[in-house]
C-alpha cells in the first residue's frame, strides 16, 4: 500500500514536469510576424558604394577683350565672391576714346543750348514781313506808288527769312541727335572697359589659375576656373534590380564617409538618372548636396569616397531637406 502511494506521487511529479516545460517552450517561441508590419528605415533604403563626388558648377571664366593682363588678382585656391574682379586688363586705349566722346558729346550740348542763331532768324523773318507789310498797305492805298517787282522782291526775302527759321530748328534737331549719339558711344565704351575687369560670374573656389600678369590674352580665353563648393554632386552607378532608374528621382539621400575615426554625413536628393542603361543592367544616378562650411572648412571634399544611401520615398529623412548630420 505504501509502495503504491508512492507509485502515484512519482507520476504526478513527472505529468507537472512536463507540463512546466510544454508551458516555457510555448511562451519563448516568437510571436508570429504580422502581416504589412514596418521594417525599420535602413531595410527600405538602398545604399552603394560606386560614386563619386563632384563639383556642382564649375565655371572657365574668358577675358572678353584680347589684350595684355594688367593684374591678375586671384590666387589658386582662393574663395571667390560672385562678380569678384579677378583680373584686369590695360584701358588706356580705351580710356582715350572716352574722353574723346565726353568732349564731342559736352560740344553738342553746347550747340544745342546756344539759341542765338534761332532768334537771329525769327528776328530776320519779322523784319522782312514787316517790310513787305508795310509796301502792301502803301500800294494798296496809291496804286503805283510801289512797283510790283518789289513787292515781290520782299516776298521772296520773307520766304527765305522762314527757310533760315526752319533750318536752324533743324540744326537743333540733329544736335540733339549728336548728343543721343555720343550717349550710346560713351556706354559702349564704358561695357568696354568694364568688361576688361574680368569677373566671375559665380562663387566658390579659384581651383585654377591659368595667367599671371603681364601676359597676352585672346578673346574667349580663360584666365581661371572657379568652382561651386557650397553643392556638390554625387554621381553613382546602381543596378536596376536594385531600385528601378524610374522610383528614384527626387528620393532623399545620405552620404556617408569616415574623416578621422568619425563618421560624417550630408543629406541631399536624387536629381536625375541617366536614360541609358549600361552593361549588366546598372544606371547613373545624380543627387545633389548641400555642403556646409564649419570652421573656415568645408565637411565634403569633391573626390572623397562615400556611401549613398537611397531612402525610402515613403520613409525619408530628409523629406524636407532637414540640415545635415555632423
Amino acid at each position: 500500500m505504501t509502495t503504491r502511494k508512492f507509485s502515484l506521487l512519482s507520476l504526478s511529479r513527472r505529468r507537472m514536469f512536463l507540463l512546466g516545460g510544454c508551458l516555457v517552450a510555448v511562451l519563448a517561441e516568437p510571436l508570429p510576424a504580422q502581416h504589412g508590419a514596418a521594417r525599420p528605415a535602413d531595410e527600405r533604403s538602398v545604399a552603394v558604394d560606386e560614386c563619386v563626388i563632384r563639383y556642382a558648377e564649375e565655371v572657365d571664366v574668358p577675358a572678353t577683350e584680347s589684350g595684355v593682363l594688367e593684374a591678375v588678382l586671384v590666387k589658386q585656391n582662393a574663395a571667390v565672391q560672385p562678380s569678384q574682379v579677378l583680373a584686369s586688363q590695360d584701358v588706356s586705349g580705351l580710356a582715350v576714346q572716352l574722353r574723346i566722346a565726353q568732349l564731342q558729346k559736352q560740344a553738342a550740348e553746347e550747340k544745342l543750348a546756344d539759341d542765338l542763331e534761332l532768334q537771329y532768324a525769327h528776328t530776320a523773318l519779322e523784319e522782312a514781313q514787316a517790310e513787305l507789310d508795310s509796301n502792301r498797305s502803301v500800294y494798296d492805298s496809291a496804286a503805283g506808288a510801289v512797283p510790283l517787282t518789289l513787292l515781290r522782291k520782299l516776298r521772296l526775302a520773307v520766304k527765305r527769312a522762314e527757310l533760315e527759321v526752319e533750318r536752324e530748328r533743324k540744326q537743333r534737331r540733329l544736335a540733339q541727335v549728336e548728343i543721343d549719339l555720343r550717349t550710346a558711344d560713351l556706354q559702349l565704351l564704358q561695357q568696354r572697359i568694364e568688361r576688361l575687369n574680368i569677373k566671375s560670374p559665380i562663387g566658390g573656389v579659384a581651383v585654377d589659375v591659368y595667367k599671371k600678369t603681364g601676359e597676352w590674352i585672346t578673346a574667349g580665353e580663360p584666365v581661371a576656373r572657379i568652382a561651386r563648393l557650397d553643392r556638390l554632386h554625387a554621381h553613382c552607378l546602381m543596378r536596376a534590380e536594385r531600385l528601378p532608374p524610374r522610383q528614384c528621382v527626387g528620393r532623399a539621400v545620405t552620404a556617408t564617409w569616415t574623416e578621422g575615426g568619425v563618421v560624417r554625413s550630408l543629406r541631399g536628393r536624387v536629381l536625375s538618372v541617366d536614360t541609358e542603361l549600361l552593361n549588366r543592367d546598372s544606371y547613373r544616378l545624380h543627387a545633389e548636396l548641400p555642403n556646409v562650411h564649419q570652421d573656415g572648412h568645408w565637411r565634403l571634399l569633391p573626390g572623397t569616397a562615400v556611401t549613398l544611401r537611397i531612402h525610402d520615398a515613403a520613409a525619408s529623412p530628409a523629406a524636407s531637406s532637414p540640415p545635415a548630420v555632423p
